[in-house]
């Protein structure tokens, strides 16, 4: 049941909790240190403080950005011997944080405490402004409980909302969270660590210092998931009211499709309005109070609507929400099984691209509904470069757009062929995909210095023989006429891959409106892409803004010292601005996700946004030098309207980590 329950006026909090090592733990093989546990003052401006390092090996320290904001550790690394090491922070609050001594295969943790972390009652704005580190104790409502395990939800007060990332139980100890017995609308107080990560403010592993049970929940709703049908209808929702008296609050803007038809003591009847757009959804608040305190509850519902046929492009660009989608494309890349690359990912994550760009699907389900994790797309024998046709949400991950939990709609296998065996097809509707080299395109009639707005010219391939595009298109479903071939920078000596049925026109084969897949500069000299790319170089130049950081080399496809621009760490987006020199009409790059996640780059030109889903690379982790293998899908490019009139910058910004190389204006 789609049930969330909020209370109107509350407080946050939080508690930090150190522990110690055992004794053991700080005797390893390889690395040894005279003490695992660092304490500094709070008062003195600058205090200090010693440990002994002995090592059998070369050795480096790290800790996370928070702890690197407040604490200077000297010197970050050392040879085998025996080193001091020191530890110094300027008077403040109390703080704790984690560092750690690496020496080979071996990690030592060192607890460093900044006086007595002491909790410090705030609001959710408070614990919001607040600094990382710090301890809070907050009072306010529990709501959307994500996790049952460690206890995961988010807490609110009429100052804001703040995520709990971990809920210790009465003992302290974690995984636990259902002995507590919290229910969402219960008002609790709280104690923990702050801490931000990707941008959202998280209280870490709070202990629960007061329960205060709510006087007023939602006991049941008729239909039972809370979703009403497209042409509208009722939803009974039946109440559990100990309060004095009982009030609704439906928002503004949900008020022109949704009222109160019927009440009934504590059984109340909303009715909706037919639904004539996508999906949407509305917050009823129920209002209670014992005389001294005002409770509340809510309840959100979900009313179905038509699916909104969109690009790529669009997509991406959505905010999450529950609205279906429908996409066409042609799936670009398959994620692999972990344990045997031979095999899809059993979830069903791929890569789909239309004409406008490329979208994430995370998960396909079965047609008849259901999980994912059933190999949706090994039974339906999907592959690389067949078209499918998806609906589903828009939601995200680490600030990357995905869809999620897709459904196939259509799936036409799409059959690779060479320009003379396609020539020889009879006319029909099946997809075939050819590629090869332009060997010329039909120019404007009216101005022969511009290509034919409709997008005709030859494809030769190695078997000698051409095909006759009769019109390229921006998706499977589009139509000619959009100027694709100037707007991707299209030009006679290329390699294009297109897909589109066998036509003719007065007994002369064509393939007609071909859907463009991909495209590679090869007349100009330039690299094949991919595996058969030789030079990773930039040519570009660039300044780091925020989380960036250009001083790493890479090994890439045996290609080695191959400069690099890394984006984010594991909690922060990292942005960049290129500066493209003039007369370019194309820039491209080389751009991977960090190793087990799905990231994204965003370009920013000429105030419009372009945003590029990179795929994981198994070689784009630990430090550098990285070690990675990429293919032509992995290249991305971004092609001008017409040459720059003058040197132009150009924001990059990440959602998650990425790195990118081989960026080159042309």
């Amino acid at each position: 049941m789609k049930l969330k329950y909020i209370f109107a006026s509350i407080v946050a909090t939080l508690a930090l909790a150190v522990s110690c090592e055992k004794e053991a733990d700080h005797y390893l093989d390889g690395i040894k240190v005279s003490n695992s546990y660092v304490s500094l003052t709070t008062t003195d401006a600058t205090n200090t403080a010693t440990i002994t390092v002995t090592a059998t090996d070369s050795w480096s320290i790290s800790m996370d950005e928070d702890a690197a904001k407040w604490l200077t550790v000297s010197p970050l690394s050392g040879n085998a011997g025996e080193t001091t090491v020191t530890f110094s922070a300027p008077a403040a609050e109390g703080k704790n944080a984690e560092v750690l001594i690496k020496c080979g295969q071996e990690t030592q943790r060192i607890n460093v405490i900044q006086g007595i972390a002491e909790a410090s009652l705030a609001t959710c704005a408070e614990v919001i402004a607040g600094p990382d580190a710090k301890t809070f104790r907050v009072t306010g409502v529990v709501t959307n409980i994500v996790n049952t395990v460690y206890g995961n939800w988010y807490l609110v007060d009429e100052t804001g909302t703040v995520y709990i990332y971990g809920t210790l139980d009465a003992k302290g100890a974690e995984k636990n969270f259902l002995s507590l017995g919290l229910e969402e609308g219960d008002e609790v107080t709280v104690e923990g660590p702050k801490t931000t990560y990707n941008g959202t403010v998280e209280l870490v592993n709070v202990t629960v210092l007061k329960i205060n049970k709510s006087l007023i929940k939602v006991e049941s709703t008729d239909p039972e998931d809370a979703t009403l049908p497209i042409e509208g209808g009722d939803l009974v929702v039946t109440l559990e009211n100990k309060g004095n008296n009982l009030g609704i609050e439906i928002a503004e803007t949900d008020k022109t499709w949704l009222g109160i038809s019927a009440l009934d003591g504590n059984i109340v009847t909303l009715h909706a309005t037919a639904n004539e757009g996508g999906d949407r959804e509305a917050t009823v608040v129920f209002k209670t109070t014992d005389g001294k305190k005002n409770y509340s509850a809510t309840l959100t519902l979900t009313q179905r609507g038509a699916i909104v046929d969109i690009t790529a492009d669009e997509f991406n660009k959505l905010e999450d929400g529950s609205t279906q989608y429908r996409l066409k494309g042609v799936i670009t890349k398959i994620v692999m099984d972990k344990n045997d690359p031979t095999k899809y990912n059993k979830y069903g994550n791929f890569y789909i691209q239309d004409g406008t760009g490329q979208i994430y699907v995370y998960g396909l389900l079965p047609a008849a509904g259901g999980a994912s994790g059933q190999d949706v797309l090994t039974k339906m024998n999907a592959k690389e470069g067949d078209v499918i046709t998806v609906i589903g949400p828009k939601g995200s991950y680490n600030g990357s757009p995905q869809m999620v939990n897709a459904i196939c709609e259509e799936h036409v296998a799409v059959t690779a062929i060479s320009a003379v065996d396609f020539n020889k097809l009879e006319d029909g509707s099946a997809l075939y995909k050819v590629s090869g080299t332009i060997t010329d395109i039909v120019m404007d009639k009216n101005d022969p210095t511009k290509y034919n707005k409709y997008g005709n010219f030859h494809i030769e391939d190695e078997s000698g023989e051409s095909v006759y595009v009769y019109g390229l298109v921006p998706s499977l479903d589009g139509k000619s006429g959009t100027d694709m071939l100037t707007t991707l920078g299209v030009k006679v000596g290329d390699e294009i891959t297109v897909v589109g049925p066998k036509g003719s026109y007065k007994g002369s084969p064509q393939m007609v409106n071909a859907f463009y897949v991909s495209h590679k500069e090869t007349a100009s000299g330039g690299g094949e892409g991919g595996e058969d790319d030789k030079d990773f170089s930039s040519n570009v130049n660039w300044t780091i803004v925020d989380a960036a950081y250009d001083d790493g080399l890479a090994i890439v496809n045996g290609i080695s010292e191959v400069k690099t621009l890394k984006f984010g760490t594991s909690k922060k987006n990292g942005s960049a601005t290129l500066t493209v020199q003039a007369g370019t009409k194309e820039l491209s790059f080389y751009g991977v996700s960090w190793k087990g996640s799905e990231a994204s780059i965003t370009a920013t030109v000429n105030g419009a946004e372009k945003t590029f889903s990179l795929a994981a690379n198994e070689g784009a982790s630990g430090n550098a030098p990285y070690t990675m293998t990429v293919t032509a899908s992995d290249k991305y490019t971004i092609a001008f309207d017409s040459a720059l009139a003058a040197d132009t910058e150009i924001p990059l910004t990440s959602a998650g980590r990425v790195i990118l190389f081989a960026i080159k204006a042309k």
